[in-house]
C-alpha cells in the first residue's frame, strides 16, 4: 500500500489520479484537516481512497496503520512539516516502510533560513506571527519534542528525496546528515502541454514581475532595477500579480511601483480564471522572478514554452537546473545591465526552449517518472 499524507490543495487531485493510473488501488491519501473538521474539503475531491485526518488527534497513527495490514507500506510525505515528520517516524517504528519526501521548496528552505544557513530575502526576514508561535508551542507540547527534532530525525532516516531538481537534493545533503537517495518526481502541471502550433513571441513591451505576493519574491529588488535601466521610460507595461500572498508584500510593492514606475506599473489584484491567466501569460515578452529559491516553477516553465525571455536569480537552484538542461534563461544580476537587455529571444532560441519543454513534459517522460518511482520493500522488518 502507498500511504500519502497531504494537505488540502488543488494539485492533490491530479496527484491522486496519476498515482492511481500507475499503481491502481494501492493508494490512500490522508488529507490533513483541523480538529474541528466537519466534512467537506476546499480543493480535494473525495472518494474511497481519500481520508480526512487530523494528525494531532489521538488515534491518528492507528487510523493510518489500519490500511497497512501486511505490516509494510510506501510512505509519501507531501510537503514536510513537523507534525508530518513525527507521524512518519512513529509509523516507521511499528511497521516496515520506505519513506518518500515529496519536496515542494519552502519545506526545506524555511528550515535552512531559520538555521541561518540560507538567505531568502533581500531586505529583511518575515517574522513569525504570534498566532503561529502559539500553534507551534501547542504542537511541541502535544508531540513532546522541539520543532526541529522530528524534522531533522526524519531527514536523517529518510529513504528517498523526491523532486525534479537534483540541485535541491545536493543542498539537502550539504546541510543534513542523511543517506537518502534522489528520486525523480514531479506532479506535472496540467498547464504544460504540447500544443499543435507555435508562434514567435513578439511582445517585448509586456513585462511580468513574479507570480504572486510571495514573501520571498523580492519584488522591490526587481522593480528598482527596472527603474534604473529604463532611463527613457520606454517600458510600456510592468504587470505584477498580487491577487494572493502577504499583505506585507502587497502594500509596499504597490507603493513603490506607483511612486517610481507609474507610467508602466500595473498591479493585478483580482483573481483570474485559469484560462484567463494563461491567456495573459501568452502576452508576456519578458518575465522576472526574484526568488532566491525554486518557486513559481509552473509559471516559469509555461513562460519558457511561450517564448518569453525569463530572468532568474543566480542563487535560485532552478536557474542552475535550467542552464544545465540547455534552456536559454538569464541571470538577473549579470544579464540585465541596460534597457537593451530586455530584447526578446530570437525565434531560434524561443523554439529551442519550446522543444525542451515538450520533451520534459511529454507523456513518455511522465510514464518513466512514475514507473520508476517505487521500489520493492524489503521483507525484513525495521
Amino acid at each position: 500500500m502507498n500511504i500519502h499524507i497531504v494537505d488540502d490543495q488543488k494539485f492533490i487531485n491530479q496527484s491522486f489520479e496519476r498515482f492511481e493510473k500507475y499503481y491502481p488501488n494501492q493508494n490512500i491519501f490522508f488529507v490533513q484537516v483541523g480538529r474541528d473538521f466537519k466534512g467537506g474539503f476546499k480543493y480535494v475531491q473525495p472518494n474511497n481512497h481519500i481520508v480526512p485526518l487530523c494528525l494531532t488527534k489521538k488515534g491518528a497513527i492507528d487510523k493510518i496503520l489500519k490500511y497497512c495490514e501486511d505490516g509494510e507500506c510506501n510512505l509519501f510525505i507531501h510537503y514536510l512539516r513537523s507534525v508530518k515528520a513525527y507521524i512518519a517516524l512513529e509509523i516507521c517504528k511499528r511497521i516496515n516502510c520506505k519513506t518518500h519526501w515529496i519536496f515542494y521548496g519552502a519545506d526545506l528552505y524555511s528550515i535552512l533560513q531559520k538555521k541561518g544557513a540560507y538567505t531568502l530575502n533581500d531586505y529583511g526576514v518575515k517574522k513569525t506571527p504570534i498566532k503561529k508561535k502559539l500553534r507551534l508551542f501547542f504542537l511541541q507540547f502535544l508531540m513532546g519534542s522541539t520543532e526541529g527534532k522530528p524534522i531533522e530525525t526524519f531527514i536523517k532516516k529518510l529513504d528517498y528525496f523526491c523532486f525534479w531538481n537534483h540541485f535541491d537534493y545536493l543542498l539537502l545533503k550539504k546541510h543534513f546528515p542523511t543517506e537518502a537517495k534522489f528520486k525523480l518526481f514531479r506532479y506535472f502541471a496540467a498547464s504544460i502541454n504540447k500544443l499543435d502550433s507555435f508562434s514567435t513571441n513578439t511582445n517585448n513591451n509586456v513585462i511580468l514581475v513574479n507570480h504572486s505576493a510571495s514573501v520571498n519574491g523580492n519584488h522591490l529588488t526587481i522593480l528598482s532595477k527596472l527603474k534604473k535601466i529604463d532611463i527613457g521610460k520606454r517600458i510600456k507595461k510592468v504587470y505584477v500579480p498580487l491577487s494572493y500572498g502577504s499583505e506585507k508584500v502587497i502594500n509596499p510593492t504597490i507603493e513603490y511601483g506607483t511612486a517610481n514606475l507609474a507610467y508602466a506599473f500595473v498591479p493585478i489584484r483580482d483573481y483570474m480564471s485559469a484560462s484567463d491567466y494563461y491567456g495573459f501569460l501568452n502576452k508576456v515578452g519578458v518575465a522576472f522572478f526574484g526568488h532566491r529559491r525554486q518557486e513559481g516553477g509552473n509559471n516559469i516553465f509555461y513562460l519558457l514554452s511561450t517564448g518569453a525571455k525569463v530572468f532568474l536569480r543566480r542563487e535560485n537552484n532552478l536557474f542552475h537546473y535550467l542552464r544545465e538542461k540547455g534552456y536559454h534563461v538569464y541571470d538577473f544580476d549579470s544579464d540585465l545591465l541596460n534597457f537593451d537587455d530586455l530584447e526578446l529571444l530570437s525565434k531560434e532560441k524561443q523554439l529551442h526552449n519550446r522543444q525542451l519543454i515538450e520533451q520534459e513534459f511529454s507523456q513518455e517522460y511522465i510514464d518513466s517518472v512514475y514507473q520508476n518511482l517505487i521500489e520493492p520493500i524489503s521483507t525484513d522488518l525495521v
